[in-house]
């Protein structure tokens, strides 16, 4: 049995390969096949010279390039083989997966209803908060926002089975049918990338490092907002430097915002950074992690510096406040509010030594074992369903 994974992520393309940092052959397609005989992902892939991440089709696996649009103009000149490609796909007897929200996506699951086959889906983000004021600059924002509202609602109550990236935030919201719901994430921490809480004394320095990882590819991930917040830090009087790891069309713009805020000589922008130890490498030689986004599922770069023992502060933004206290969590949008809780907690040596071993504990819950062992479980119960339909 086959299963087709139809997502808007975005993946890199050279020499007919797909390739990914975080959605490669191992370890995420490899899940896939402990359970399913092949797997297929379908995807957008961007021509690059020389990629950065890993090959994505395998042994049993292949890649299906679904377009390489950026923006609305090319997705509409590519809007009919589009189309035609996921209705071809929506006619599969075999199981479907669908990432949600996602324009692709959402497409796909009412292309599968239409045809009558079952529909499953992965919840991964709020698009109510994807697509919130400041988070998308657009003319067609609000129109686009109640859209993607009401389709993944819509999609979800008549989803086969679902799977969840938190506990309940996203269920909540977005909830699917009684008994076909599960809840994971889609971290990958192996228990040897899970360190120590650091001492008090690890926290004795000056400056301080604070890191955001994330790519600069749309607005709603805050680093306007941040660039604000640590220059309001800066002004108070905090010792302290930033560090972006993370590149997108819109790095040449966030760094004009550094410029013109005059905080450039404060701020280090990393590009992107492999996962694996070169990630490693950029978290433990940080001592806050901060994140000023607009909208996330469960963000995964969050668990990633909490595995090492990071303190974090961020906007309570979806499944944030499952992760670290509240006394840590800030309101979207609100720079002032960012700064002045970066302010209270930077010197902090004790403090920030408690959140960081209360941090590493939570992490604990999504070691790639265990959080394998939760997708397992839904991979089981997508085949299941299938076969009994067939």
């Amino acid at each position: 049995m086959n299963i087709t994974i139809v997502m808007d992520g975005r993946f890199e393309w050279a020499n007919g390969t797909a390739y990914s940092s975080h959605m490669a052959y191992h370890p995420f397609v490899e899940r896939f096949l402990r359970v399913f005989d092949t797997a297929t992902i379908c995807a957008r892939a961007y021509d690059v010279p020389l990629p950065t991440g890993a090959p994505v089709s395998g042994p049993r696996a292949d890649f299906l390039r679904l377009g390489n649009y950026r923006g609305a103009k090319l997705f509409v000149r590519q809007l009919p083989n589009l189309l035609a490609a996921l209705w071809r796909l929506a006619g599969s007897r075999d199981p479907v997966l669908a990432y949600l929200p996602g324009t692709l996506p959402i497409i796909f699951g009412f292309m599968r209803l239409v045809r009558g086959r079952r529909l499953f889906s992965l919840v991964v983000a709020d698009p109510a908060d994807q697509l919130q004021r400041g988070a998308l600059q657009h003319p067609l924002r609000r129109f686009a926002r109640s859209a993607f509202i009401w389709s993944l609602r819509f999609l979800l109550r008549r989803s086969s089975g679902a799977m969840y990236v938190t506990k309940k935030y996203l269920q909540e919201r977005y909830p699917a049918p009684r008994g076909k719901q599960f809840a994971t994430s889609d971290v990958f921490i192996g228990e040897q990338d899970i360190t120590t809480a650091r001492p008090a004394s690890a926290f004795e320095h000056s400056p301080k490092i604070l890191t955001y990882v994330a790519m600069m590819a749309q607005d709603y991930k805050g680093h306007d907002d941040l660039i604000h917040a640590f220059k309001i830090a800066c002004t108070s009087g905090a010792n302290i430097r930033l560090k972006l790891v993370g590149d997108g069309p819109l790095r040449a713009k966030i760094e004009a915002m550094a410029d013109g805020a005059g905080i450039r000589s404060f701020v280090e922008f990393k590009g992107k950074v492999a996962h694996g130890q070169d990630m490693i490498d950029e978290l433990d030689a940080s001592d806050l992690f901060v994140m000023t986004s607009r909208a996330e599922g469960l963000p995964r770069a969050m668990v990633e510096a909490m595995a090492r023992g990071m303190p974090v502060i961020s906007t309570n933004v979806g499944g944030v406040p499952e992760l670290i206290p509240k006394e840590c969590i800030v309101a979207p949008n609100d720079k002032e509010a960012f700064a002045k809780k970066i302010i209270e907690v930077i010197d902090d040596a004790e403090r920030l030594s408690c959140l960081s071993a209360q941090n590493i504990e939570i992490a604990r819950y999504y070691t790639s074992k265990k959080v394998d062992q939760r997708i397992q479980n839904f991979y089981r119960f997508i085949r299941q369903e299938s076969q009994s339909v067939r």
